[in-house]
């Protein structure tokens, strides 16, 4: 049976990346391929925006477990290959080069043309947030990072799905309200590990294999929905522990023990609202209607074009508007409304809907 409310879920990780990315344009903390004058508003959204880029890694763990229910192996990784990796290179292709060709024009008022650039785009890998200017996988370290875990973990998912004794011990583990929380503390461990331009590998890879947990057993996500307001709880007061420990001392990594304690409040904050959204989701979003069914097949090719058009509206209206409120505004309504115009295109015609991996 379809679990709905995951389909919900991940509807709404795509939706918030319009306001979440229009809103690091405004972000006083992090570079950016555009940037205005930061606001409060869209600062503080960005540092508690830390749960949806995990949920999505979550949810694609959940997913896995229903599509390896139905293939085998080769079956399974012929679709990733298909759904992930394919959209990748035409991605990095042909989505992300003007990004860094909007970026050069707004921090180097770069006026050599487009294809010019490209071998700029090609060869410069100094830097690869490419804020700017330089090579850049953009949001689409996500689908990188989602076909790697995807493969790497098959053999793990696999093994645990033979082994009763490996799955009843994980079931009795992640049905039990506190015990799941120790998941919080795995996250905070591996994160030691190195990560890519910020972003670990192997924390998203713990998530992912926590979502396939998750399915084994309906009555985990049946715990989940009964403690979920419990979960929600924790998470407001961890989001604003980290708003003012950020406001006070500041950003802290390291070993230091202030870091240490900062980190294990992150990481612990992350994987509680993941159990939050979970729970609330199952209660509230387990259930079709005609847009979910329209935009489920959309998020993944939406996802794949939304920020180089995001960019590219951000640099006009920028230059163009002067008021935060419209700028803001502007720029999520008009990147919406052309994606949805560019997925309209591209899913009437074969090639295109192969290559932006549309079903």
């Amino acid at each position: 049976m379809r679990k709905h409310y995951i389909d919900w879920l991940r509807n709404i990780c795509i939706l918030f990346l319009f306001p979440f990315h229009t809103a690091r344009i405004f972000d006083g903390n992090e570079a950016n391929y555009v940037q205005g004058t930061p606001h409060l508003f869209t600062t503080n959204l960005v540092v508690l925006s830390f749960w949806f880029m995990p949920l999505m890694f979550l949810i694609a763990g959940m997913s896995s477990k229903f599509s390896l229910s139905s293939r085998t192996n080769k079956q399974y990784i012929k679709e990733r290959f298909l759904r992930l990796f394919v959209p990748l290179f035409v991605g990095i292709l042909i989505v992300m080069p003007p990004q860094g060709y909007i970026a050069m024009k707004f921090h180097y008022n770069y006026n050599d043309s487009f294809f010019n650039y490209l071998e700029k785009f090609f060869s410069d890998f100094s830097d690869l947030s490419g804020y700017f200017g330089s090579f850049t996988p953009g949001p689409l370290w996500f689908i990188i990072f989602l076909f790697i875990i995807s493969i790497f973990t098959l053999p793990l998912m696999r093994s645990i799905l033979k082994s009763d004794k490996v799955k009843n011990q994980l079931i009795k583990l992640f049905s039990h309200p506190l015990k799941i929380t120790i998941m919080g503390l795995a996250i905070t461990i591996i994160s030691i590990l190195p990560s890519i331009g910020g972003k670990n590998i192997f924390v998203y890879g713990l998530i992912f294999i926590a979502g396939f947990i998750l399915t084994l057993d309906e009555k985990i996500c049946e715990m989940i929905e009964k403690y979920r307001l419990y979960y929600l709880i924790v998470t407001i007061i961890g989001s604003i522990t980290m708003l003012i420990e950020i406001y006070t001392v500041g950003w802290l990594d390291g070993f230091s023990t202030l870091g240490i304690i900062f980190s294990l409040i992150y990481y612990f904050t992350i994987w509680i609202s993941l159990l939050a959204c979970i729970g609330y989701g199952k209660k509230y979003l387990n259930f079709k209607a005609g847009f979910l069914s329209y935009f489920s097949k959309a998020a993944f090719p939406i996802y794949i074009m939304h920020q180089t058009y995001l960019v590219i509206i951000g640099y006009f209206i920028l230059k163009s508007v002067n008021i935060f409120l419209l700028q803001y505004i502007s720029i999520i309504l008009l990147t919406f409304m052309i994606c949805l115009i560019t997925y309209e295109l591209i899913k009437r015609f074969r090639l295109t809907k192969f290559l932006f991996g549309i079903k």
